[in-house]
């Protein structure tokens, strides 16, 4: 847009100029009727050029814009073909819009779902990552989908949100008990909960479980003493 405005500044300076040019050569050749009629008729170039210069512009931006919208769509078909987002060379707003493409094109491919949830949440769109999220689930019970969900929807302090993502993340530990990021973030949702005897017997669960290395281990064992120290305070 910045564009558009500097060519009519341009136009109305040059019709400024040449009408001014223009007076000045009438009354200069006052007597002269055809230079006078024909330094009228040249009055219209620029009040033509101001009328073009704004309609060549947004022809322009239609054709720019159908452009990036066939650079999209392929991008999308990339997608959907490879299933891998490092293919794809785009800003994140262009990808959600590819993501939202082809997963209302492909409403039972729980991947887009999921990848556009993923997106929607790296804007901290949180509602629209929700919904993608519940979606992807729907058509996929995927444990890792899930425990996504339920990360979000423990990211508030609303009690329901967080009583809702335990039940979801105690349903996966039913089917996948040595989950881990089931049980670190089920941990984290009985801590906001309050409820911290039930966070150190999670977290506990997690530190004991075979290769889990020691950096992990430490940030663990960090969390349990923090649950420990507020169970104390209480």
């Amino acid at each position: 847009m910045t564009e558009l405005w500097i060519a009519i500044i341009l136009v109305l300076i040059f019709s400024v100029v040449f009408v001014c040019y223009s007076t000045f050569s009438d009354n200069q050749q006052a007597s002269n009727v055809k230079a006078y009629n024909h330094n009228k008729l040249m009055l219209i170039l620029p009040l033509l050029f101001l009328i073009i210069t704004p309609v060549a512009y947004f022809q322009l931006g239609s054709y720019k814009k159908q452009a990036d919208w066939n650079r999209v769509k392929n991008s999308a078909e990339t997608l959907l073909n490879n299933g891998d987002l490092s293919n794809v060379e785009m800003n994140m707003q262009d990808l959600i819009l590819a993501l939202r493409t082809q997963a209302f094109e492909n409403p039972q491919n729980g991947q887009l779902w999921f990848e556009l949830g993923q997106a929607y949440a790296n804007l901290q769109m949180r509602d629209l990552a929700m919904a993608s999220l519940q979606r992807a689930v729907r058509v996929d019970n995927n444990p890792d989908w899930v425990v996504a969900t339920a990360q979000i929807m423990s990211a508030g302090d609303s009690s329901d949100d967080l009583k809702q993502a335990a039940n979801m993340l105690m349903q996966v530990l039913e089917q996948t008990p040595d989950h881990q990021s089931a049980l670190l973030t089920l941990g984290f949702v009985y801590y906001k909960l309050a409820q911290f005897e039930a966070a150190i017997e999670v977290w506990t669960n997690l530190a004991a479980q075979p290769g889990m290395s020691e950096r992990s281990r430490n940030f663990i064992q960090q969390q349990i003493s923090e649950a420990q120290q507020a169970l104390e305070s209480q």
